[in-house]
């Protein structure tokens, strides 16, 4: 990057090698209500940028304009680069979004393989072992419940103050 230096002017060269293009044009059109810019076109892998200042400055005054208009390219060489790498993420977020706004109808219909058959997948022993469990469950006692599962819940508070008011009582 290389600046001529002028009172209230200041041309600067920018190698494309280190900073995109993009960022350059993107830098240039933030700054375009702030101050005269003007950007030519990529030559010879630099690009050249024209900066007017809109008042008349001092030497130390273009010097901050001028470190100020790189960081603004820093900042847009970033966000291009950012933007590169979370693409493929937001190209699947944005048509996940897109697909769970449509309407019913317009969804592709989907059909489901049909299940496999169960003869195919279980053995002898397996087959035997679901059958005993399911014999040991018809004949349990739907009452029974060991575990207090099906109890509710403010039955088990109740039962849990009547135990504490026996035990102080």
């Amino acid at each position: 990057m290389t600046r001529d230096k002028r009172p209230t002017e200041s041309k600067i060269k920018f190698d494309l090698d280190l900073y995109p293009f993009e960022a350059v044009q993107a830098a240039c059109r933030s700054w375009a209500d702030r101050e005269d810019i003007e950007v030519r076109p990529p030559k010879q892998g630099d690009a050249a940028v024209s900066i007017r200042s809109k008042g008349v400055l001092s030497e130390p005054q273009m010097e901050e304009l001028y470190a100020e208009f790189n960081g603004e390219i820093l900042h847009h060489a970033l966000r291009l680069k950012v933007s590169a790498v979370n693409q493929k993420l937001r190209d699947y977020i944005v048509t996940k979004a897109l697909i769970s706004a449509l309407p019913v109808s317009m969804l592709p219909k989907v059909t489901a393989p049909p299940p496999p058959s169960p003869s195919g997948v279980l053995d002898e022993s397996l087959e035997r072992e679901i059958d005993k469990l399911l014999a040991e469950t018809e004949k349990a006692d739907p009452n029974d419940d060991p575990l207090r599962i099906a109890t509710p819940w403010e039955k088990k508070v109740r039962e849990k103050g009547d135990k504490k008011a026996g035990e102080n009582g």
